[in-house]
């Protein structure tokens, strides 16, 4: 995943979509993975179509990989769609890895689960 952070940043600090889409794509066409369709999915997420990230994460990531990101990413999208169950559960094992994600998102974790 060469171009993850740029698609990042690209979705959530500055909201350029098209940027992290065609981004993503790329990624997409040459190395698809539960942790690149978990990429795909946040970037869904950030755009607002919660439901779309959903079908994708329950397709292509969940259960197919046990990396923090993709936890933690699945456990925000899913608390904002109303699956608190399932949200906490993602959150707290992403959490077991605290050290990978470290502080900031930690604190996110933490007030996600309150």
């Amino acid at each position: 995943m060469y171009d993850a952070e740029l698609i990042q940043l690209a979705a959530t600090e500055f909201g350029n979509f098209e940027v992290a889409e065609a981004l993503i794509q790329k990624e997409l066409e040459n190395r698809p993975s539960p942790i690149t369709y978990d990429l795909q999915a946040w970037v869904k997420f950030h755009k607002g179509e919660i439901e779309e990230a959903i079908s994708i994460l329950e397709d292509k990531v969940l259960g197919k990989t046990y990396e923090p990101v993709p936890a933690y990413h699945a456990g925000i999208i899913l608390k904002e769609a109303g699956e608190n169950e399932k949200a906490n559960k993602l959150l707290n094992y992403a959490k077991e890895a605290s050290f990978e994600l470290g502080p900031v998102t930690v604190r996110d974790i933490n007030s996600k689960l309150e």
